[in-house]
């Protein structure tokens, strides 16, 4: 009897059940090697297995043949409140890198603040998956709810983690702007908004306070 391929299977593969093929750390006191969490609870969800990667490290995954694409939540942090403290420990910033055979696949700025995002990346038929991670604090850790490999097709895209009800408006999408959080005069400010539920509509207010007259303007 002959067994199935796993791409012939046509079933998804958790990376927590696959071996890195290289771990790689950014800082040489640091640690890169993941670490798989089962039964992580993120804003209600509980997933069936997480990973842990540390920041300033690089580990990369071989691709399982038949996969077409990866698929997870991404979270630093489940923030309480998208308002950061003042705490020096409460502002770091990590850069999140996914690359495929060695380019920029997807990416994405994370701070306190953001909230968890689910996300899908198209992979090619074979090669290497690599998450790269880079902090301003040493010690810290992402976390990928639910990874895997699947032969589904979907192309690349992300949204917040959202309960019925909820909305977030995200003012800094690009990964520099979350980064730095620098805005310079001339510069689109690109708005991205969730919303956790089904609906056709909605309205987003904001205000902003440019700093040359710190007078508040409204926008609906």
């Amino acid at each position: 009897m002959l067994l199935a391929k796993w791409g012939e299977a046509q079933t998804s593969q958790s990376v927590a059940e696959i071996p890195p093929r290289s771990v790689r750390s950014l800082n040489p006191k640091g640690t890169a090697s993941p670490r798989v969490v089962a039964g992580l609870s993120v804003r209600g969800h509980i997933g069936k297995t997480a990973i842990q990667i540390p920041c300033e490290s690089e580990v990369s995954y071989p691709i399982p043949e038949g996969a077409r694409s990866f698929s997870g939540v991404l979270l630093y942090h489940d923030p309480v409140s998208t308002h950061q403290q003042s705490d020096p420990k409460q502002i770091n910033r990590v850069q999140v890198r996914f690359l495929v055979n060695g380019k920029l696949a997807f990416e994405r700025g994370l701070d306190q603040s953001t909230l968890p995002q689910q996300f899908t990346i198209a992979l090619p038929s074979d090669g290497d998956f690599t998450i790269s991670t880079q902090g301003e604090i040493p010690g810290e850790s992402i976390s990928l709810l639910n990874p895997e490999f699947s032969p589904e097709s979907k192309t690349t895209g992300s949204a917040f983690l959202l309960n019925a009800g909820e909305g977030f408006v995200d003012f800094t999408p690009l990964p520099y702007q979350a980064l730095l959080h620098v805005f310079h005069p001339g510069d689109d400010v690109v708005v991205e908004a969730d919303y956790g539920d089904a609906a056709k509509q909605a309205q987003i207010i904001f205000q902003y306070m440019p700093e040359h007259n710190h007078r508040t303007h409204v926008a609906c």
